[in-house]
């Protein structure tokens, strides 16, 4: 015959369980809104990488149309005038480009019953590549 321990009823939780649950909902329910801040970031500077690898082929219209594009499309409060195109060439004939925009502010706001509590991160685009 099995006996069962008096304190194992079925349906019975810990505090300890149910805390421990709420600590990993509220990280689960924060780290998704850092992702899409995050993947946002990435991907606005994966263009401006993308745009200065296609630089010996185009022009700084073309580069800042498709720069304007992408942070359109990405929500990004960018206008065409943000953004800086710069190609030099030094003694030794070796080019280099710079695209750059001022820096954006993101945000993370977590907003529970009784709790709202909000995290800014700021980001610049950019890069310095040569071609």
């Amino acid at each position: 015959m099995v006996r069962r321990r008096a304190d194992a009823e079925a349906g019975k939780s810990r505090l300890g369980c149910l805390l421990t649950l709420t600590v990993i909902v509220a990280c689960v329910y924060f780290g998704i809104q850092y992702g899409e801040v995050r993947i946002r970031w990435y991907q606005i500077q994966d263009t401006v990488k993308e745009q200065a690898d296609f630089a010996p082929a185009l022009d700084d219209a073309t580069i800042r149309s498709r720069l304007m594009q992408a942070s359109d499309r990405l929500d990004l409060p960018y206008t065409s005038r943000d953004w800086t195109i710069r190609r030099t060439r030094n003694a030794r004939n070796t080019r280099t480009i710079v695209i750059a925009a001022p820096p954006y502010r993101d945000s993370v706001v977590v907003d529970l019953p009784g709790i709202r509590k909000v995290w800014y991160f700021t980001f610049q685009p950019g890069i310095t590549d040569t071609y």
